[in-house]
This record gives structure tokens, sequence and C-alpha cells, in this order.
């Protein structure tokens, strides 16, 4: 399972933390890897208490166009493709038709 986030310990802050006791727990159970953004200027690879993680330099803004919009306060699930792109969107508040429509989409190849 790939975490993507934006920073990862030594990084101090309350979310690094909370991917970095994810990552950590979970491993017992699942191929957990992270990608993160790096603090420094190279690519860096390393494995922290079991977990590789991916420091990536990059000056790439990950830009989706979505069948409808994530609201504050609220979480989606998204599957990308070989080339990047994200392919489906999972909104626990949508309902069966818009998660169809997303499925639709990605059988479909839009």
């Amino acid at each position: 399972m790939l975490h993507v986030g934006k920073y990862y310990p030594p990084v101090p802050g309350g979310m690094e933390r909370v991917l970095q006791l994810l990552c950590e727990h979970e491993r017992a159970a699942v191929d957990s890897r992270v990608l993160v953004a790096s603090t420094g200027r190279k690519t860096t690879a390393d494995v922290q208490n079991g977990v590789p993680v991916t420091f990536e330099v990059s000056e790439t803004i990950l830009e989706v166009t979505l069948s409808q919009p994530v609201l504050p306060h609220s979480s989606a699930v998204f599957v990308f493709d070989a080339e990047g792109r994200a392919r489906l969107l999972i909104q626990p508040e949508l309902g069966a038709a818009d998660i169809a429509a997303d499925l639709a989409r990605l059988v479909g190849g839009a």
C-alpha cells in the first residue's frame, strides 16, 4: 500500500507522525510504503522502522479532474493508472449512482 503525504519524520508535525504510526503498525499485515516531498535538494530513499520511505523532489503539481468535488472535512479514495492519472474516486458520502459513474469512467477508459 502506497501512502502519499506532504512530509514524514524527521520533519515535525501531527500528520507526519500519524502517517508514521499508521505505516509502522500496518507493516505486519501489508507491504506499506511512503512517498513524500523532500525538504532537501535531491530524491532519497530510506527505511525507517521497517517502512520504506521515498523523499521525492518534484516541481510537479498533482492536478486531478473530479466528477464530484472533495468537500472540506471529507475523505476520498483515488486509484491511479500506470501513467499517474486518477482513474477512480470514491467518497464515503457519495451515493451508489455517483460511485457507479466513476466506475463506468474507469472501465470506459475516459
